[in-house]
């Protein structure tokens, strides 16, 4: 700014010397991790059309498999030993069930195994972390995605793209307090 002069030098020396207002910089902090945030989603909505155009009929096989691995978490020989666990597990196998009687031209597409793994992260994402049940949501949740990239590799590439993004507006949230809770001095 020093070297630039003009308005950025002005800018910085009011920010310097206390005389700008404090959340003149936050807000355009918070603008800026907006932008991030709107550039990833249409970076996103503009490869996965590529994926959206395969009608290809995945397999239900592994995503069953983790169904029934996963019943066991939160039971002992039937009987419920975590409630949360459970509850989890039935939520999610429910919402497998329903995907797997829907018409597969529209639902057992990579773009329909998408949605399903949305619906289960919303399950997971209700779910405290490090819990039985968050692991019930998270080993369902991963075999939905490991089959969509199985069966249609072009996801993977959309999907790695999109998680080093979002990792890296999490990563800025995180480092500049950018929160609903954080007080402007601590951003």
């Amino acid at each position: 700014a020093g070297q630039a002069g003009g308005p950025k030098a002005a800018a910085f020396q009011e920010q310097l010397r206390g005389t700008a207002p404090v959340n003149e910089v936050v807000d355009s902090a918070k603008a800026a991790v907006a932008k991030l945030r709107q550039d990833r989603g249409e970076e996103y909505r503009q490869h996965i059309e590529g994926v959206k155009q395969d009608k290809t009929v995945l397999d239900f096989g592994t995503i069953d498999k983790a169904v029934s691995s996963v019943k066991a978490i939160g039971t002992y020989n039937g009987k419920v030993t975590n409630p949360s666990a459970a509850e989890t597990w039935g939520k999610i196998d429910e919402i497998v069930k329903d995907w797997k009687t829907s018409d597969p031209a529209k639902f057992h597409t990579p773009e329909g195994l998408d949605a399903l793994k949305k619906t289960i992260g919303d399950v997971r994402d209700s779910s405290q972390f490090g819990t039985p049940a968050r692991r019930v949501a998270d080993q369902v949740y991963n075999a939905v995605k490991n089959e969509i990239v199985a069966q249609a590799p072009q996801y993977s590439k959309v999907m790695k793209d999109y998680q080093v993004a979002s990792d890296l507006l999490k990563e800025m949230e995180k480092t500049l307090s950018i929160n609903p809770k954080a007080n402007v001095d601590t951003t």
